[in-house]
């Protein structure tokens, strides 16, 4: 379970840092 929360943590990072760059 640790594994798929820190897994899905990661993927939500990651879409954060492409709306930024979508932004710029």
């Amino acid at each position: 379970r640790n594994f798929c929360v820190n897994k899905g943590q990661r993927i939500i990072q990651i879409d954060i840092e492409l709306l930024l760059l979508l932004g710029e």
